[in-house]
């Protein structure tokens, strides 16, 4: 099950060490010596159960948190994840394309156009209307008009063209099977939290999106005062990777 996240945590050097980090009500911040990271906040009414993280301690420590089964604990591990995976260090050993939203919208269009689509959650980010010439299905926690429970990732995921996961997919241990489940579809990933390595799209077609965090003074105020994520995603342009069949088949696949 953690092949996934050992390669995520492998890869983050022994030279970046946390700098600063707050625990939000609806998002984590962790800030390295070299970039900034976030994670949606998993709801938790239990204390960490391991140690207490502290400043100067090794980043790659931090995000051994993912490991975890508290929720605190985890959404720390994957800021620290994405902390090192929107350094420029990091970036500037992959492909990606960069974007500003207007542009991502138009990309975002051109791919869901008449595709069956299956979303996890509810992404703020992406405006209903992305999907007004889409086939939506949306899988919550709380399913309301409309709606499936998440419980039928199981039949509906592998019905569909392009699956929406959200972040902390990540974070709360189901992007796995969410993968699995996946096997034939374009899988996205578009989200404040997603990690922008292509470890995630292994064996798939699919997209990975995340803002690039610049300005920490900005990060730390909306995670402080709960702002909506809209504002969030203003803090830098947005970052894509993409892999396709022709990549896939570089792979061995």
């Amino acid at each position: 099950m953690w092949e996934l996240y050992r390669k995520l945590i492998e890869n983050i050097p022994e030279h970046h060490y946390v700098e600063e980090f707050i625990v939000g009500v609806d998002f984590t911040f962790v800030k390295s010596n070299y970039s900034l990271g976030l994670a949606k906040t998993l709801r938790e009414n239990r204390f960490p159960m391991k140690s207490t993280p502290y400043k100067n301690m090794p980043l790659k420590e931090l995000a051994a948190g993912i490991y975890s089964w508290n929720n605190v604990e985890s959404s720390l591990g994957l800021a620290a994840i994405n902390a090192y995976y929107n350094s420029n260090e990091y970036l500037d050993t992959i492909q990606y394309e960069r974007m500003n939203v207007l542009e991502f919208r138009d990309k975002l269009l051109t791919l869901t156009e008449s595709k069956k689509v299956t979303m996890i959650g509810h992404n703020l980010l992406i405006e209903q209307e992305f999907f007004t010439y889409c086939d939506l299905t949306h899988l919550t926690l709380v399913p309301i008009e409309d709606e499936y429970p998440i419980t039928a990732s199981e039949f509906l995921l592998p019905e569909s063209e392009i699956i929406l996961l959200p972040g902390s997919s990540i974070s709360n241990k189901t992007v796995e099977r969410y993968l699995e489940l996946s096997h034939k579809a374009f899988v996205m990933m578009i989200d404040i939290d997603a990690v922008l390595s292509p470890d995630l799209l292994y064996q798939h077609s699919g997209l990975i999106a995340s803002p690039i965090l610049n300005d920490a003074e900005r990060c730390i105020y909306h995670v402080k005062t709960g702002q909506n994520i809209k504002h969030l995603w203003k803090t830098g342009d947005i970052l894509c990777i993409k892999q396709t069949k022709e990549q896939e088949r570089t792979q061995g696949l």
